[in-house]
């Protein structure tokens, strides 16, 4: 049972639903948390969770077929809908991973209904503190393919655990 905001913002929980894990080498790896914020009303309320990990799919595809999908290593995203009911995703680009683990330059943009926006970034609180928790994870896994085969446990408001959905094409 979900508490007041209070309680819930002390807990430093993030209200993630679903993780998609795309550890293949054909799209560009990575890992997008889906938050509940605006999900029915941008995703739709039929099937708001598989028709955000199609769009996900779609966009890394985008991003794999143009410079973005050369320059970076992997990505971390977070798919949400905005108060314009867009699809968004704000997206994190690593590179610099080696030798592993190294400290990666992390490069921020931002992706609203399949549209790259490079000139404004915005993300949330939530969304910090799953980047903090990837990037612990990431330093204490012995290479790139065990940490994208291997997601963190990530504690989530009002969940025993998050689901997490492997994509592929």
């Amino acid at each position: 049972m979900a508490g007041t905001l209070k309680e819930t913002l002390n807990k430093g929980c993030p209200r993630f639903v679903a993780r998609f894990n795309v550890p293949n080498r054909f799209l560009l790896p990575g890992r997008a948390y889906l938050h509940q914020a605006g999900l029915q009303e941008a995703f739709g309320s039929q099937d708001p969770v598989g028709e955000a990990g199609r769009h996900f799919l779609d966009v890394l595809g985008i991003m794999n077929r143009g410079e973005i999908g050369k320059r970076y290593d992997f990505i971390l995203a977070t798919i949400y809908g905005d108060i314009e009911h867009r699809k968004s995703i704000d997206c994190f680009g690593f590179t610099c991973l080696y030798p592993w683990p190294g400290n990666p330059d992390i490069s921020p943009w931002v992706c609203k209904n399949g549209v790259f926006v490079l000139d404004k970034v915005t993300t949330c609180g939530d969304s910090m503190i799953v980047l903090g928790q990837e990037e612990a994870h990431r330093r204490a896994c012995g290479d790139i393919v065990a940490y994208l085969c291997n997601p963190p446990k990530i504690e989530v408001e009002g969940r025993e655990k998050i689901e997490d959905i492997t994509l592929s094409l």
